[in-house]
């Protein structure tokens, strides 16, 4: 019997391996085999496909041969069908796999446990079947994050239950410092946040960035967790992290202004905490363009408008480089901004408003008549010198309408605000400039250049000739 069935001509392929699809249609005939027999035939087939190819001929074979198919998985593919079954929540596969030798404690190339994908996923029944064969809970995958921390991130609350109640470290941490509490509050899941807190969880614990779990809920704006832990009565409401920075700089930077009302109504935080780079929470909502929060912080009328931080720079000093009239009026309106306040680069709310070239916020600040509009940076260049630069025809008439400029003032290499004219070709900033009649046309900068010079190296023609006809009129004018 067994001569016929393997007789090579019928049933061997050319390189002498068993040809499982003539093998399949034998067996879908009704042959009086025995069961050994078919479990003699199995040792001739090594890939997992033909085994498996056999074992779906009919039913009872799959019945008979099955589970020698997931022994051979064990053995030969460590326990792939157990993972594959642990992240689909295959619990059948699963079960099958433990019982014919998957070890439960082995690893994918994440070094992720078969109980780590089914917590990640949310399989709680994957969850439980793993749990009772023996699996590790608080195993570690290669960001040393647990079970417990899969699941609380991805706000898996029967899974968290289930892992708690089987003796999970509440508080083991990953290998960023985050705990299961603070990766849920993160994310928002208040139903998670408040078992872990149920279970004891450090509700202040900092992560390797310095921040606490209450720091994450702001910035992600979830009230209802920001109010779970702020409820504890255990949280350090003002605490800084590895920047210096509290979690109401957080919530101002993301403009998450319930977080900021919800911080403020604890009378716990500083409205002037200043972060590592001397910034404070108003300097952020200027620098992030968040009106309402801005609005709110200076209502309190405990914050300082003109705080610097370590380049010097104001709350008004921002908003005037980005040419933001709304904030600049904001805290023109509190009274207490010095309009002529100097960074590092000795650059006042003025040079920056005309470096943007933003009409509207250099109209704004010279219309206070509190501006020093001919002050000078550490270049020595004055804000009408910038304006030239830029070729900004509208911000030189403004600057020069003031009547407190001097339109041939010389930066720190000798240059006029004619002579950055020139060199850009701008005709319309040369003429104006040459209309105050307190313009010289060849004076010469560090490197004994001209504005004509430069006019006529960079090819201006138009330009090149105004300055010349400039020139004439001024020699007949002595003559």
């Amino acid at each position: 019997m067994e001569m016929h069935i393997f007789k090579k001509s019928k049933h061997l392929g050319q390189d002498g391996a068993i040809d499982v699809q003539r093998m399949s249609s034998l067996i879908d005939r009704p042959l009086p085999l025995p069961s050994e027999l078919f479990l003699i035939i199995l040792k001739f087939l090594e890939k997992e496909r033909d085994i498996n190819s056999l074992c779906r001929t009919n039913r009872q074979l799959y019945a008979l041969l099955n589970p020698y198919l997931y022994r051979v998985n064990a053995r030969n593919s460590r326990s792939s069908a157990l993972i594959w079954a642990s992240k689909r929540g295959a619990e059948v596969t699963a079960r099958i796999s433990i019982q014919e030798g998957a070890d439960v404690e082995l690893m994918d190339y994440d070094r992720q446990t078969p109980l780590s994908l089914a917590a990640l996923s949310g399989h709680v029944g994957m969850v439980q079947l793993l749990l009772g064969a023996g699996a590790d809970v608080d195993s570690k995958d290669s960001s040393d994050q647990r079970p417990l921390c899969l699941a609380a991130a991805n706000g898996h609350k029967v899974v968290v239950q289930i892992l708690l109640g089987t003796g999970a470290g509440v508080d083991l941490k990953d290998a960023w410092g985050r705990t299961p509490l603070g990766l849920a509050a993160a994310n928002g899941h208040e139903a998670v946040v408040q078992l872990l807190l149920g279970a004891g969880a450090d509700v202040d614990l900092k992560d390797a960035k310095g921040r606490t779990p209450l720091s994450w809920a702001v910035e992600s704006g979830d009230k209802s967790v920001a109010q779970l832990l702020l409820g504890t009565g255990q949280v350090d409401v003002d605490s800084k992290d590895s920047d210096d920075r509290t979690p109401l700089s957080w919530a101002v930077e993301h403009g998450q202004y319930a977080m900021v009302l919800l911080l403020l109504g604890t009378g716990q935080v500083d409205l002037d905490s200043r972060d590592y780079w001397g910034a404070t929470p108003l300097s952020r909502a200027v620098e992030y363009s968040h009106k309402l929060v801005i609005q709110i912080l200076l209502g309190t009328g405990k914050v300082d408008p003109d705080s610097r931080d370590s380049d010097g720079r104001t709350p008004l000093s921002w908003a005037a480089e980005k040419g933001d009239e709304a904030e600049v009026r904001l805290l023109l309106e509190t009274g207490k901004v010095d309009l002529n306040s100097r960074d590092f680069e000795d650059r006042t709310p003025l040079h920056w408003a005309v470096e943007k070239g933003d009409k509207a916020v250099v109209s704004l600040l010279l219309g206070t008549g509190k501006i020093d509009p001919d002050s000078r940076d550490c270049l020595g260049r004055t804000s009408l010198s910038r304006a030239a630069v830029e070729g900004d025809e509208v911000v030189v008439r403004l600057l020069l309408g003031t009547g407190n400029v001097d339109p041939d003032s010389r930066d720190s290499l000798g240059r006029t605000p004619l002579y950055w004219a020139a060199v850009i070709g701008n005709e319309v900033v040369v003429r104006l400039l040459l209309e105050t009649g307190k313009v010289k046309v060849d004076t010469e900068d560090s490197e004994g250049q001209t504005p004509l010079s430069m006019a006529t190296i960079n090819g201006h023609k138009a330009v090149t000739q105004l300055l010349l006809r400039s020139e004439i009129d001024v020699d007949h004018r002595s003559d």
